[in-house]
């Protein structure tokens, strides 16, 4: 959109669009190398078959939002997405077909979740756990004085 502001400060249009093309092409073959090792093979997918591969993506986004209270997001983000691909990938190294992988990665993120749902509820029950601690200590420091 703004080809020609760009010209005429300077930049030479042609090298940018090579260089991005050759950059998102090499990508691209990254991509299908490391795609191809952890599915085996490529099939023709129709309808919406095609989201099981941006599910993945999605739930180490999940895993990120969990570990972002603990981590920054950036970091949560890779550790997130790196958890998802090593689970993947031991299920794949396991020999566990490509609907049972999805069924357990789909229960390991419903762990994750409701775990990120009751993580309030559970530091709520580890705060009265350690007031009811702290008021028996004092009672029974009490009862030893009397």
């Amino acid at each position: 959109a703004n080809i020609s502001i760009a010209n005429s400060a300077g930049v030479n249009i042609e090298s940018v669009k090579f260089f991005s093309f050759l950059i998102s092409g090499i990508f691209l073959g990254i991509t299908a190398v490391v795609f191809l090792s952890v599915n085996v093979s490529v099939i023709a997918v129709t309808g919406f078959a095609s989201c099981s591969m941006i599910f993945d993506s999605m739930m180490g986004i999940f895993i990120a939002a969990v570990l972002a209270k603990y981590v920054n997001y950036c970091v949560a983000v890779v550790l997130g997405i790196f958890t998802i691909r090593m689970l993947g990938t031991a299920m794949v190294a396991m020999g566990m077909s490509s609907q049972m992988r999805g069924v357990m990665t789909g229960v390991f993120l419903l762990i994750v979740l409701v775990y990120s749902a009751n993580a309030g509820l559970l530091d709520g029950l580890k705060k009265q756990k350690a007031i009811a601690q702290s008021v028996n200590c004092e009672l029974k420091k009490e009862q030893n004085i009397l």
